[in-house]
């Protein structure tokens, strides 16, 4: 029996066309991914943070996900620990708590993946190259 009471974060993702579940090493708050769900085993307690642009099969596989982990995870717990729902902008002081520095004001600051992208799309960067040709140097 394995006894292990790190915390862990897990990234929740249809994106791809196909649902996964990716662990999140040395997480921070900005690992938190606003387009997707989250999952944050505290041991004694499982978090399921849903991002604002989450979508229903995410949230809903996500769940599916949290019960089938805490069935099948060799840690030596209780198998009744609370799983706390919560959605982003709502997090409670003892979901912070697992985060070395919290903003709560960080996704209000901060552009999502789209965003970037419809930006960079928009302004259609040009790649200009100059041809210097060099006096004295032999061609090969």
């Amino acid at each position: 029996v394995t006894k292990v009471s790190s915390t862990r974060l897990f990234h929740c993702s249809n994106k791809s066309g196909t649902f996964k579940v990716e662990e999140i090493m040395d997480f921070t708050q900005s690992d938190l991914v606003p387009e997707d769900v989250m999952i944050l085993d505290a041991f004694h307690s499982l978090f399921i943070w849903i991002g604002k642009r989450a979508n229903r099969e995410e949230k809903s596989k996500s769940w599916d996900f949290a019960f089938e982990y805490l069935e099948t995870d060799p840690c030596t717990r209780k198998s009744e620990i609370p799983i706390v729902q919560m959605n982003q902008g709502s997090e409670p002081p003892i979901f912070t708590g697992f985060f070395s520095s919290w903003d709560p004001e960080l996704w209000q600051k901060s552009k999502t993946f789209e965003e970037i992208r419809r930006e960079m799309d928009a302004q259609k960067p040009a790649l200009q190259v100059d041809l210097i040709v060099a006096e004295n140097i032999p061609n090969f």
